[in-house]
C-alpha cells in the first residue's frame, strides 16, 4: 500500500508526487489506495432490477493503482483485523473464513442508506455480487477454462496441461459496473461522487 490520507481534520484530497513519474495522484479524505499485481477486477452489468449480474473478471494490468474508502481502524489492520468499507481482499467476502463478514455488509447498507439514489444503487449492485453464492464459481470461471473451486483455492490446466492452483484469499478485487448512469463505465477507483459520498458518509 503505497500511502493513505491520515485521519484528522478533514480535506477534500490529497495529492502525491512519485519519484519515478513525477505524476500527481488525487486522493480523498478516508481514501487508501494500493498498487498490485494480482487484484481482479469484476465488471457488473447493470440491469433494471439491480441485482448486479455478473459478467466477467480479469487479472488488472500490473502497477494498476486501486483508490478505495478505509476506516481508521481499517487502514492499520487493528481492531480484530477490521475490513475496509467496500474494496477489500476477497477472504473479506467470504462468510467461511471471515468473522467480520456480518459488520462488514451491516456498515456497507448504513452507507447506502445514507447515499443518494445513484450512488447507493453502484453500492446496492456491488452487495448484491457479492453475497452471490456462485461468485466465486463465477470468477473461476471467467479466469480459467474448467477450473476447480475449492473455498477460495482454484484449480486449473495450463496450456501445457500441467495442474496449477492459486489462492485467491489474498486478492484485492475492484469492482466496475458497465454502462452505469448512461454510457459510461464506472469504478470504485474512477467514481468521484462515490468518493464524495463516504466522505459525507464519514462526516455525518
Amino acid at each position: 500500500m503505497d500511502f493513505s490520507h491520515p485521519y484528522g481534520k478533514p480535506t477534500k484530497e490529497l495529492k502525491k508526487k512519485t519519484s519515478s513519474t513525477n505524476t500527481a495522484t488525487v486522493l480523498f479524505f478516508c481514501h487508501s489506495i494500493t498498487k498490485t499485481n494480482v487484484p481482479i477486477k469484476i465488471s457488473s452489468t447493470f440491469v433494471l432490477n439491480n441485482d448486479g449480474t455478473f459478467r466477467t473478471a480479469e487479472w488488472l494490468d500490473d502497477d494498476t493503482r486501486i483508490i478505495f474508502p478505509v476506516t481508521e481502524s481499517s487502514i492499520t489492520r487493528t481492531a480484530n483485523l477490521a475490513p475496509h468499507v467496500l474494496v477489500d481482499k476477497f477472504k473479506t467476502y467470504s462468510p467461511d473464513t471471515n468473522a467480520l463478514y456480518d459488520f462488514f455488509f451491516e456498515r456497507l447498507d448504513q452507507w447506502i442508506a445514507q447515499a443518494d439514489s445513484k450512488v447507493a444503487t453502484f453500492l446496492t449492485i456491488i452487495k448484491n455480487t457479492l453475497q452471490d453464492e456462485h461468485l466465486i464459481e463465477n470468477i473461476a470461471k471467467s479466469l480459467y477454462d474448467n477450473p476447480i473451486v475449492e473455498n477460495l483455492t482454484v484449480s486449473y490446466k495450463t496450456d501445457k496441461g500441467d495442474t496449477k492452483s492459486i489462492d485467491l484469499s489474498d486478492v484485492f478485487l475492484e469492482f466496475t459496473i458497465e454502462q452505469f448512469n448512461g454510457l459510461i463505465d464506472k469504478s470504485v477507483t474512477n467514481y468521484t461522487e462515490l468518493h464524495q459520498s463516504y466522505i459525507d458518509f464519514v462526516e455525518l
